[in-house]
């Protein structure tokens, strides 16, 4: 569906050097989507949303609160950081190996090699994040693995994606948009530098943006309760 008026094309932010990936993930500023609640100015452009198809928004009428505007708001806090994207993926997939060149070994974590850089996203809903989340119904960022690592966080980009992808080219594209970083020491960024590492704002010779472990990023397959709504099918 065409973007609202605000979010025309020369808004929307790709990765650098992103060039396999840049059909699958798109990387938008999260405040062109804080419009969906119901205030007088929401209404406005719901309406206009609804004329255009992007949304359905007859259920709001003019003078009364969005019945589902606490539901758009809870979904709009629900954003991680780089630091937990990164958390999850050294908990949950394949243990990589030492890296040959500079010699690295792996980064801490659990690695459980549930997931695999050949997964989907698809996949990582259905057989990893609804069953991590199954015991209190709720979407990944308020189950225990994402409270123990801080809890969903208010966002500042969205990301736009397939499911149909893998998910280790989303976390790629992410990466790549929060570091400015492309290539083979992306991987390895992501594999085997510690966190206090990169910290530091040093990984291999590159300088990283500072802070930008803190960097926060909103995607579906994290925010929505998958229990309830599927969002891909």
């Amino acid at each position: 569906r065409p973007p609202p008026n605000e979010m025309r094309a020369k808004d929307i932010v790709r990765s650098p050097g992103c060039a396999p990936f840049e059909n699958q993930c798109q990387i938008f500023p999260f405040y062109t989507f804080k419009a969906f609640g119901c205030g007088q100015n929401e209404q406005e452009y719901l309406r206009l949303a609804d004329s255009q198809g992007w949304v359905e928004a007859s259920h709001c009428h003019p003078h009364n609160a969005c019945p589902d505007d606490h539901v758009v708001r809870d979904l709009s806090d629900r954003g991680f950081t780089i630091r937990q994207l990164i958390t999850f993926w050294r908990n949950f997939a394949t243990n990589p190996g030492p890296w040959s060149d500079p010699p690295l070994p792996p980064a801490k974590g659990s690695w459980l090699g549930l997931i695999s850089k050949t997964t989907s996203t698809e996949d990582i809903v259905r057989k990893l994040l609804i069953r991590e989340s199954a015991e209190n119904m709720t979407s990944y960022m308020q189950s225990d693995f994402m409270q123990s690592q801080g809890g969903p966080i208010a966002p500042d980009m969205l990301i736009s994606h397939w499911w149909g992808t893998l998910f280790f080219w989303d976390i790629l594209c992410i990466l790549q948009h929060a570091t400015g970083l492309s290539g083979f020491v992306l991987n390895a960024l992501i594999d085997h530098a510690d966190i206090c590492a990169l910290e530091s704002g040093i990984f291999a010779g590159y300088s990283l943006p500072h802070k930008f472990l803190d960097k926060a990023y909103w995607m579906c397959i994290f925010a929505v309760n998958q229990h309830v709504s599927i969002c891909g099918t």
